[in-house]
C-alpha cells in the first residue's frame, strides 16, 4: 500500500473516532443538563414544601396562625430567586407580605377587643353604665368588629394569593 492510501485510511479512522466522540460528548452534555435540572429541582421542591406548609397553616389556623411557624418560609423566600423564576419569587414575597397584613390585623383585633372589654368595665355607676361609658363601649365594640372584618378580609386575601401561587408553582417547577 502506498502512503496516500494509508493517509486516507488514517484520516477515515480519525473521522470515525471524532464522530463517536461527538456523539458521546453530546450524550454526556445531555445527562449533565438533566443532572443539573434534578439538582435545582430538589431546591425548588424544598421551597415548595416550605410554601405549602405555610399555606396549609393559614388554611387551618386562619388569622390565628403562629408567626413563628410561618416565619420558616422567610429564608426560602430570600433565596427563591436563585432557584425559581422571578414571577414565582415575586408571588412568594407577595404571599409573605399578605400574611404580615393578617398578623398586623390580628394584633389590631386583639387590641380592639381588649379596649372594648376595658371600656365596658369603666365608669359603672350603681350597677349601670354611664351614658358616656356606654357610648365609649359601643364605639369600641364597633371598632373591634371593623378590625375583625379587616382581619377576615386579610385572611381571604392571603388564601387567594396562596391558591394562585400553588397552581403557578406546580406548573413552573415540574421536572418532566
Amino acid at each position: 500500500m502506498d502512503a496516500a492510501l494509508w493517509a486516507n485510511v488514517i484520516a477515515g479512522v480519525a473521522f470515525a473516532v471524532s464522530i463517536v466522540s461527538a456523539i458521546l460528548a453530546w450524550r454526556s452534555a445531555r445527562e449533565a443538563r438533566l443532572a443539573n435540572r434534578i439538582s435545582i429541582h430538589e431546591y425548588q421542591r424544598k421551597l415548595y414544601e416550605a410554601f405549602a406548609d405555610a399555606f396549609h397553616l393559614i388554611q387551618r389556623e386562619g388569622q390565628h396562625a403562629d408567626l413563628n411557624e410561618f416565619a420558616r418560609l422567610t429564608v426560602h423566600i430570600k433565596t427563591a430567586q436563585l432557584y425559581v423564576d422571578e414571577s414565582i419569587s415575586n408571588e412568594l414575597q407577595k404571599f409573605y407580605d399578605a400574611y404580615i397584613v393578617v398578623y398586623d390585623a390580628t394584633c389590631k383585633v386583639k387590641h380592639a377587643y381588649a379596649e372594648s372589654a376595658e371600656a365596658s368595665k369603666r365608669h359603672l355607676v350603681g350597677g349601670n353604665m354611664s351614658p358616656l361609658a356606654k357610648s365609649l363601649s359601643d364605639r369600641a365594640d364597633i371598632f373591634a368588629e371593623q378590625c375583625q372584618l379587616e382581619a377576615d378580609y386579610a385572611v381571604d386575601n392571603v388564601l387567594k394569593i396562596g391558591a394562585d401561587l400553588d397552581k403557578h408553582f406546580i406548573e413552573k417547577i415540574k421536572l418532566t
